[in-house]
């Protein structure tokens, strides 16, 4: 049985709200919001609630491949070099952010975002 969060609870509720098929009970909640964000329903935190945003219009796509690597912080520098020397045949480093150590209880994990540009865009 999927854990009752807010998120869940307003899941379900928008989904029969507006008559949209969750199939068999009980469903995930990755199954739950997979269906409405097919539906065109995004969660909204700050409203606490899924909120229909399909007719909205687009912004164009980037063009920039974004990375997040994340790894235990003696590691993280070592995985991204790695990333971006197997990236770079068909895209440029951009942009490499120094490694943001994480919060308790993950602060023996760190980050480092990486952006891309396609080399055909350059």
């Amino acid at each position: 049985m999927p854990k009752a969060t807010r998120k869940y609870l307003a899941a379900v509720g928008t989904a029969v709200g507006n008559k949209i098929s969750l199939g068999n009970n009980p469903v995930e909640a990755d199954e739950v919001y997979a269906v409405l964000n097919k539906a065109g329903f995004q969660w909204d935190s700050d409203q606490g609630k899924w909120i229909q945003l399909s007719a909205e219009p687009a912004d164009p796509a980037t063009e920039l491949v974004m990375i997040r690597v994340w790894a235990e912080t003696k590691e993280v520098d070592l995985a991204a070099d790695r990333i971006i020397h197997n990236m770079e045949r068909a895209y440029k480093l951009v942009e490499r952010s120094e490694p943001y150590t994480c919060r308790p209880p993950k602060q023996l994990e760190s980050r480092i975002y990486l952006k891309f540009m396609p080399r055909r865009n350059l």
